[in-house]
């Protein structure tokens, strides 16, 4: 028997990092999130032996079922350990676990949460364990956040788990509640062609750049951006819904500049003069995905300006990707 479970990643579009507490805890948050097809995929084989074999970002590890699995220095394995720990004392015998992503790069796409919650995916298919897809993105955001102590928010997981173009609340306090943005297809897909995404070719920890921000907003006063973040979700929202892409883009360009006021770390050198090249060659806004740093960053462009854009870009040594919006979320099969 084979299981194979994916999840997809994420453009945050607007009201990144009031999804992190102590904001979304104390004032409440929101995020226009679009889930798309670059997922991570989890292959779980079940087999009669003691023994678990798990292969993850190019390397391979070995362990006995009948051990507790200890964080350690060996840092790349341990979000499979919390994910196997979880689930350790109903795990009947050995397994082949294989996660894999198929860019070259997952940086800044919520990538953690795709890979947590397609592992969790496989492994409550398996053992017959029937999580709601809020209970898995959950249960992925407790185990990353809780148990190995990153500082993440909430939004990466929700999206893994279900997919599709949403506006995600979270808080005051633990609250999580979802609301579906119900597009025409024409809209959609203009919205598709407005979107222009390239890898940078370098990646980073995003939850070290998010322990930044949480350590800004617990001793000094950033609030303001995060609450101009919030109020830029609802004008997103509305302009996407009217067609007004142009002056959507404008307002991108506006949660730009407080994204970077809210966390000045989410930014460098490299990454303002890509900005910098994009505006000047038909983008009209834009940002760096996820906590920043380094990664994946989006443009929204009118499809007629793209052609140059993109020339531009690819003399820059970055990657264009592409892409398509996900409204599966999080999907399991099983083969026998």
């Amino acid at each position: 028997m084979r299981i194979i479970s994916q999840a997809p990643t994420r453009i945050s579009l607007i009201g990144g990092g009031t999804d992190v507490d102590p904001f979304a805890f104390e004032h409440g948050g929101i995020v226009l999130s679009l889930a798309i097809d670059l997922c991570h995929i989890a292959e779980l084989r079940p087999d009669k032996s003691k023994k678990i074999k798990v292969r993850c970002l190019g390397e391979e590890r070995e362990f006995d079922l009948r051990e507790t699995f200890n964080y350690s220095s060996d840092k790349k394995f341990n979000l499979v350990r919390s994910v196997i720990n979880y689930f350790h004392s109903q795990i009947p015998t050995g397994f082949n676990l294989r996660i894999f992503f198929k860019e070259v790069g997952s940086s800044g796409l919520g990538s953690s949460a795709s890979a947590t919650t397609s592992m969790i995916g496989a492994f409550t298919k398996w053992l017959n364990i029937d999580y709601s897809r809020l209970e898995t993105a959950l249960l992925a955001f407790r185990l990353e956040n809780e148990e190995l102590g990153w500082h993440t928010g909430k939004q990466d997981q929700l999206a893994a788990a279900f997919g599709g173009i949403n506006i995600f609340y979270f808080g005051p306090g633990n609250k999580v509640s979802i609301e579906s943005l119900d597009l025409e297809k024409s809209k959609i897909q203009e919205l598709k062609e407005w979107l222009v995404m390239y890898f940078t070719g370098k990646t980073r920890k995003s939850s070290n750049l998010t322990k930044v921000l949480k350590k800004k907003m617990a001793y000094y006063t950033g609030e303001r951006e995060l609450f101009a973040l919030k109020d830029s979700v609802y004008e997103g929202v509305k302009l996407i819904k009217t067609g007004n892409f142009t002056k959507l883009g404008r307002v991108l360009d506006e949660v730009w500049e407080n994204k970077k006021r809210s966390n000045p770390q989410a930014t460098n050198e490299r990454i303002d003069n890509l900005y910098s090249l994009a505006l000047k060659n038909g983008a009209l806004g834009g940002k760096i995905m996820g906590a920043g740093g380094e990664g994946h960053m989006f443009f929204f462009c009118p499809p007629e300006k793209q052609k140059n854009l993109v020339k531009v870009l690819k003399k820059e040594k970055v990657k264009v990707i592409d892409f398509n919006f996900d409204f599966e979320g999080l999907r399991i099969k099983v083969e026998k």
